[in-house]
């Protein structure tokens, strides 16, 4: 069973010292607790931190399912309590050294919040893998790979999306295609590979810095207008037309990225040639479609309408 353990944070002032949580001691506690929350409350009457059960007598938690979404969600194994640090295992050294070895250790994944940088080509077992291997008919996909996102992009992206699905709210605009908040959606995009894009023995794979390698581009800058030179970002609806339009490496290989896209409120047109600067006309995208529900090609004027989930290899 963990205790919890004495870390080398920063002194904290004698004025401040009485409201700090008795628990982690990282956080304010609560007016009428000693505690800053219930996960605190929880470990420190020696209950599971994750669900507040009784703890087994051989760990800290109620069940391996619990100890499992703990590791899950970055939180130290050793004191339960405080937030992993970037590119560890545990929040402090003093954690770390405190680490029982006999505990039942659960073994954390390969996690964007441990490291942002890790760009990892999905296992053939994972589920991930194989939800978006089934998105592409008559084609052989050769990996998957899942770019971790950047946080600025990130960011950018969902206060982009609220701030569409507030505007279309009140102007009551409706949802093409029945999309998400921001009228979001799958689409697909056509990207170039010069490279063989391999990973290493630990799966993380590493982008070249060819410049006229599109794929890996886009794992290491995002979606850019500006370096592209180009006006707006091109994706389809239908996984199989994106690839059909992409351009085969020197080894063989496709590449088409899977992303998210804001459409907001979409200007429908018949013909890409009809497109005059819908933004004016209070349009967030413009979607060029046939009558085919299951064809449009959407055109997406800013960087941060677009975010890149997977890099799926094709032959």
């Amino acid at each position: 069973m963990s205790t919890i353990v004495a870390c080398d944070f920063p002194p904290v002032a004698a004025s401040t010292e009485a409201v700090m949580c008795a628990c982690c001691q990282t956080k304010k506690r609560s007016s009428n607790s000693t505690t800053c929350s219930k996960r605190c409350e929880w470990f420190a009457t020696q209950r599971c931190a994750q669900c507040g059960r009784a703890q087994r007598q051989d760990m800290s938690f109620c069940s391996k399912a619990c100890a499992s979404h703990s590791v899950h969600a970055n939180w130290c194994p050793t004191c339960t309590v405080r937030q992993c640090t970037a590119g560890s295992q545990h929040c402090s050294e003093a954690c770390a050294n405190a680490a029982d070895p006999s505990a039942v250790v659960v073994q954390r994944p390969r996690s964007k919040k441990v490291d942002g940088a890790t760009h990892c080509l999905l296992r053939a077992e994972d589920r991930e893998r194989t939800t978006v291997a089934n998105m592409f008919k008559g084609v052989t996909v050769m990996g998957v790979v899942q770019i971790a996102p950047n946080p600025v992009h990130r960011r950018a992206y969902l206060n982009h999306r609220a701030a569409v699905e507030t505007r279309m709210a009140q102007n009551r605009a409706p949802k093409y295609g029945f999309g998400g908040e921001g009228n979001e959606h799958k689409r697909f995009c056509s990207v170039d590979l010069a490279c063989a894009m391999q990973s290493g023995s630990d799966g993380v794979v590493h982008p070249c810095s060819n410049p006229s390698c599109e794929a890996c581009q886009l794992i290491t800058n995002g979606f850019n207008l500006q370096r592209t030179g180009l006006q707006s970002h091109y994706c389809m609806a239908t996984a199989d037309v994106a690839a059909s339009w992409s351009s085969p490496s020197p080894s063989g290989l496709r590449a088409v990225c899977v992303a998210r896209a804001v459409t907001g409120c979409a200007q429908i047109l018949r013909s890409p040639e009809n497109i005059s600067e819908p933004w004016a006309h209070g349009f967030d995208s413009c979607v060029v479609s046939d009558g085919d529900a299951t064809f449009d090609g959407t055109y997406l004027f800013s960087d941060d309408s677009i975010e890149a989930l997977y890099i799926v290899l094709l032959m």
